[in-house]
């Protein structure tokens, strides 16, 4: 398992490190480095105030990111 957490100012910087040479580098090399899928997921960080309720949350779908991996 490799895993890669970054945390990134807004969507506008996100964008522009994916425009980045070493991003193409990177997407390019990693095939030849792992022995199967890449899966990647994005997350939005908020203010607790801004948290759903558990009751809201049935409200969304669940994502399978693994066998045994569910994002609720």
């Amino acid at each position: 398992t490799f895993v890669l957490w970054q945390q990134w100012t807004g969507l506008h910087a996100l964008e522009d490190h994916f425009a980045s040479e070493h991003v193409d580098a990177f997407l390019e090399a990693i095939p030849d480095l792992i022995d199967g899928e890449v899966t990647s997921a994005r997350f939005d960080v908020v203010a607790e105030e801004q948290l759903i309720s558990q009751e809201e949350l049935t409200d969304y779908p669940l994502v399978q990111l693994a066998d045994n991996t569910i994002l609720h």
